[in-house]
């Protein structure tokens, strides 16, 4: 097939998909496209790169350089945003004491501008962070936060996924490159690790979709025909499988595991149980490991050496040059000291390729113990919300320890960043932050027998009844 004709048959199954979604989908508002934009040129290219194709520097590298167009951007993006919750009336106050852990953690950042070798660039990269945070308040701020999250993933899904098979399949100079000479496929991102970051949180959000489905008008997570949904996990099969993201491979096992576990009919009835099983099977597998070293084994399966391509020994060198082990050198600014520019040469690396490692680099211990802090505490939210709003709390869980184990390999705790913005939709509490009398009710198309929004100071994520899953047909 030409290109050209390839593209064109891409562009009108971009507007159906779009124009089906405009019909059948109730209750979210035009403020749901900031955050939309936001994933997708994190998950892509910043628009810098978008602008200038054939350069070889990765996205990183572009916005450290300083490109005053991503800088715009995004600038554009946070103010934009901050805007829309502006004009939102919700109780602050409400908000920051239900995430005291989460305030900890960017008082904290604020304060370690002050020991920060190079405070500008700090206070400048922690704004960038920041707005992670500020995309997952315009979600969970929507009248129908359920259905706003399922619309922006599936959105990102629409734009990312087809566009990627187009790129390599019929534009390799830019759905493929290189790296460290061997050849590999990127599709709309440009690197293979993106590729699959993509794909598995779209992977995430349509498998929820297909096992989460109860009895009513108003479909969990935004009605998708059958059809579409398997259309969309056949793309991602084919995707994850060439890009070889093994991190997100495994990743993705991760939360389908839980999801399929939850459908169980032991756990409808008795939804606090998936908790205790989870916490149970995360015991477990940390007896096995320090018995069994079954990390090695799953890293074996997946392909890679049991160092990680040398990522251990570089993390062993990494923890040696750490400039304060306490609290850090900085937020984000490890890199730019002396020794992070020494280890980047000698690795010829920008982050330290886990999560843990590149936060404790950068805030030291006490900014791991505030983390850690802030995912126990999601986690014994959804722990309540599990007898409440099952499927989505079964979702939340499932977000949680694929970010977890994301992370073991990959940095995603600063910056612009997906896995840092779906960790905020999992483990924020707004329970009782926002009042439906303070939020436009949301409109329904003509003939539309959605079941109306209940108030969001007793149900925060979901936009149907609480109606216990078990009794969903």
């Amino acid at each position: 097939m030409p290109p050209l004709l390839a593209s064109v048959l891409y562009f009108i199954f971009l507007v159906h998909l779009f124009l089906v979604e405009r019909k059948q989908n109730d209750g979210t508002s035009k403020a749901l496209w900031i955050p939309l934009t936001w994933m997708f040129l994190a998950g892509s290219r910043y628009v810098s790169r978008w602008l200038d194709l054939g350069s070889t520097m990765n996205a990183i590298e572009a916005y450290e350089e300083g490109s005053s167009v991503d800088r715009f951007v995004f600038s554009a993006l946070i103010a934009a945003g901050a805007f829309v919750l502006f004009r939102r009336r919700f109780s602050l106050v409400r908000l920051l004491s239900q995430n005291k852990w989460t305030c900890l953690y960017w008082l904290f950042a604020i304060i370690s501008i002050s020991w920060s070798p190079d405070a500008f660039v700090s206070f400048k990269r922690l704004i960038r962070g920041f707005g992670n945070v500020v995309m997952a308040l315009v979600m969970l701020t929507e009248p129908r936060p359920f259905l706003a999250v399922g619309a922006v993933l599936r959105r990102l899904a629409f734009l990312a996924l087809p566009l990627s098979v187009l790129f390599i399949k019929y534009y390799p100079e830019m759905g493929r490159a290189y790296h460290r000479e061997a050849p590999m496929f990127t599709g709309v991102a440009l690197h293979k690790n993106t590729l699959g970051q993509v794909c598995l949180l779209t992977g995430i959000y349509f498998c929820w979709s297909l096992l989460y489905k109860p009895g009513v008008r108003q479909k969990l997570g935004g009605p998708l025909r059958l059809p579409t949904e398997v259309v969309f996990l056949a793309m991602i099969t084919w995707l994850m499988s060439i890009a070889d993201s093994a991190t997100s491979l495994v990743s993705l096992v991760v939360a389908i595991c839980v999801l399929a576990v939850g459908r169980l009919g032991r756990f409808t009835k008795a939804p606090r149980q998936l908790f205790t099983v989870s916490v149970v099977t995360i015991l477990l597998v940390s007896v096995l490991q320090t018995t069994f070293d079954i990390k090695g084994s799953v890293i074996e399966m997946v392909g890679r050496r049991p160092d990680l391509t040398t990522r251990v020994p570089m993390w062993e060198d990494l923890l040696a040059a750490a400039p304060d082990p306490v609290v850090g050198a900085g937020y984000d600014i490890f890199w730019n000291t002396e020794a992070g520019r020494a280890a980047s040469e000698r690795w010829e690396v920008g982050q330290a390729h886990n999560g843990y490692l590149e936060l404790y680099l950068s805030l030291g211990v006490v900014g791991l113990v505030i983390l850690a802090g802030g995912i126990l505490s999601g986690l014994f939210q959804i722990r309540r919300d599990l007898t409440g709003d099952y499927a989505a709390a079964v979702l939340k869980l499932a977000i949680v320890p694929t970010v977890v184990v994301y992370n073991w390999t990959e940095a995603t705790f600063s910056g612009v960043s997906n896995m840092w913005l779906i960790l905020c939709l999992g483990i924020f509490d707004l329970t009782g932050v926002v009042s439906l009398d303070a939020v436009p009710q949301a409109t329904q198309h003509k003939g539309s027998q959605s079941t109306p929004a209940l108030s969001l100071k007793r149900n925060p994520l979901h936009v149907v009844r609480r109606v216990p899953f078990a009794t969903h047909k």
